[in-house]
């Protein structure tokens, strides 16, 4: 178990206000900036948890790919379909499934999808990561602002 210190890295995405098939990009292809610390030994760090915020209260699932390195080869487009190119997808280093029926609390106009516990290994990992949003449901956004993220990552 890494003992480093645990890092907030918050995601602003930029939804359409539409309706998103099952399978489409929200958010388009997220830079997180200085994600992972860098040491003379390397670059390393666990994500131990992510958090989603819905202010339209959608109820499905979401799939977020994370990424060791820039997907350069791929293109992701916003209420688009996912295809992640082969060239890419050794830089996949996990997804993490955000499930509604059990990482999802509802309030009375939003709601949260919190998924802990992860201990994704970041090993390898530039100082940026990269991660894509995936629905699985069919998701329709009221503003173009209802969805962040935030991931927590335990730094070496």
């Amino acid at each position: 178990m890494i003992q480093g210190a645990l890092r907030s890295v918050p995601v602003s995405l930029t939804v359409q206000a539409a309706v998103y098939a099952a399978a489409d990009v929200v958010g388009g292809k997220l830079t997180l900036t200085n994600a992972v610390r860098s040491r003379s030994f390397g670059i390393g760090g666990v994500i131990e948890s992510v958090v989603l915020r819905d202010l339209a209260a959608q109820t499905g699932d979401y799939d977020l790919v994370i990424f060791n390195a820039d997907p350069s080869a791929t293109t992701f487009t916003e209420n688009g379909p996912i295809d992640v190119a082969d060239a890419d997808l050794g830089k996949v280093v996990g997804v993490v499934k955000l499930v509604a029926s059990t990482h999802r609390t509802a309030f009375a106009d939003s709601c949260v999808y919190s998924v802990g516990g992860l201990n994704l290994s970041l090993a390898g990992a530039g100082s940026n990561l990269y991660a894509v949003l995936v629905a699985r449901g069919t998701p329709t956004f009221a503003a173009t602002t209802d969805v962040s993220l935030e991931l927590f990552i335990r730094q070496d």
